[in-house]
Order: C-alpha cells, then structure tokens, then sequence
C-alpha cells in the first residue's frame, strides 16, 4: 500500500503542475484566449488539490476503502488518458490495415495495377493494362471495391493537389466500364482539389450530364456543392438540361435557379440564370425564383 501512495502522490503532483500551468500559458496572442487558459487552471487547479487532499486523509485513515477510493481518485485522469491513448492507437492501426488493404484484388496483375495508381506510375499502370490477359473489371478489393471505383475514391481522397485523374482516364481508355450513379454521386458532390478533372474525365469518356443522384434528383439541382459553378458549366458543356424540373416533394417541380437560390449557391445562380433558367416560372407550390430571391437575398 506504500507503494501505491507513493505513486498516488506522483500523480498528485503531476495533476498540480499541469492545472497550474495553464496560468502561464500563452494561450494565443489575445486576452481572451489567455483568459480561457487562466479558466481552465481555475477550474483543474482546486479539483488537483481537492485530490491531495482526499489522498492525504485516506493516507491518515486505517478506513481501505477510503484507501482504494482516494487512489482511484488520482489515478482516474491517467486512467481515462491512457484509455483514450490506446483507443486512438488502435483507430490508427485500423486506418492504416484498412487503407493498405485497399486496391488488393485476388489478381496480382490488379493489385499492381492499383499500386501502379496509388503511386501515380502511369507508365507502368499503362504496361500492364497492355498485357494480353484481358481485365476483369468486375474483380473487387478487399474492400468490395473495383479497379475504377479504387482509382476514383483514391482522387476524391487526395487533398495534397496532385490528385491522379490520369489514373482514372486511363483505365476508362482501356475500356473500363462507366461509374455507376452512385460513384457519378460521389466525384459531383466530391470537394478534393481533383474531384472537377474527375467529373470533366467520366463526362468525357460518356457519363449521363442528366445524371441524378440515389434520390432521382437532377445534378443540375446540386449545385450548391464544392465548386458548384464549374460543375455546373461542365454538365452544361456535356449537353445536360438545365430546365429540368426537381423530383423533390418539398420542393415541387422547382426549376434548378430556385434551388440554387434557396441554397445560398450565388454564382451557380448567375450561370443559370445568364444561360435561359426563367426566374418567372411559378412552381405549383407557387414559389418563383423572384420570391425566393426576395425571401433569401443573395450577396
């Protein structure tokens, strides 16, 4: 029991320094950020004490649960920090196991290919395409996902700038199927630096610009998702209806200007608007794009 006291009293002291030290931290450049480092040793300050105390009368006390009581006490916040610790550890481990688990097919002529993209070696993802064995591009990773479907979550999760469209129009060249809707979902409403080159790549290689999402909703009523505009200048481009109406119950056959000013979406509202969207049309719920603008104002 001695020892645990000595080593209850570490953590006491430990939980002292760490309250007080908050009343000399810098806590950013401003007075109130320096004030919330001084609440927080108000706050931790007295209850690190309060633990010393409670240590000090259950060291005097011949009482063993007050004993065991006291030492859970001080020992509870390394308890919950080293639980926190490991939990982190392990959501990282999993991560990592998760994502080199990622792009491995049953085919090592697959794997490689998507390590070949993974790594951005187009040249040699481009080698191995050419092998006479034809591609079976139904084959799914270990995470149930395609060779196309790989490729394109890789751009959509690669925020570094340098996000690897070519992989993605490579395989389409060498006769990979179209994405799915669902996948088309995923590169429009994408926000990675790569996700406009995606969109413009599948769009290019045939992909529906009438596309809607898993909710029969036209993409031209999306606009209001990253970089709105330029994917809506490409569906555009490709020949997409821009006077499609809405699907939605709650917004009743509400042309795309409508719904890109109630969501607050300004420059797909001018593109619509300069390319023949009528702010005049009433929708049966007898909502306009004139009302709405009066009712939401954009900047």
């Amino acid at each position: 029991m001695k020892i645990a006291f000595v080593i209850g009293w570490v953590f006491v002291a430990i939980e002292v320094l760490f309250a007080a030290s908050f009343f000399f931290a810098k806590g950013g450049n401003d007075a109130s950020g320096k004030g919330m480092a001084a609440g927080f040793g108000m706050v931790l300050l007295p209850i690190a004490l309060l633990a010393g105390a409670l240590l000090l009368w259950a060291q005097l006390s011949s009482s063993p649960g007050l004993r065991y009581a006291a030492l859970l006490a001080v020992s509870l916040p390394f308890l919950v920090g080293g639980g926190l610790w490991v939990s982190n550890w392990a959501e990282a481990r999993r991560d990592t196991h998760n994502r080199e688990q990622a792009g491995r097919f049953p085919d090592p002529r697959l794997t490689n290919i998507a390590a070949a993209l993974d790594q951005k070696d187009y040249p040699a993802a481009e080698a191995l395409l050419k092998q006479s064995a034809a591609i079976d591009w139904t084959a799914v990773d270990a995470h149930g996902k395609t060779l196309l479907e790989h490729a394109v979550n890789r751009v959509l999760e690669d925020y570094s700038g340098d996000a690897g469209v070519n992989g993605v129009t490579i395989l389409l060249a060498h006769g990979a199927p179209l994405p799915n809707a669902e996948l088309v979902q995923a590169i429009f409403e994408g926000n990675s630096p790569g996700a406009v080159a995606l969109l413009a790549a599948v769009l290019q290689a045939g992909v529906d610009p009438n596309s809607k999402d898993r909710f029969g909703e036209p993409f031209v009523h999306l606009s209001h998702v990253f970089r709105g505009r330029e994917k809506l200048e490409l569906l555009a481009q490709h020949g997409a209806d821009l006077h499609v109406l809405s699907s939605r119950t709650d917004r009743p056959q509400w042309n795309a200007l409508m719904t890109a000013i109630y969501m607050k979406s300004e420059e797909p509202a001018k593109f619509l608007r300069q390319h023949g969207v009528s702010a005049t049309y009433q929708a049966p719920d007898g909502q306009s794009a004139e009302k709405l603008m009066a009712e939401r104002p954009l900047r």
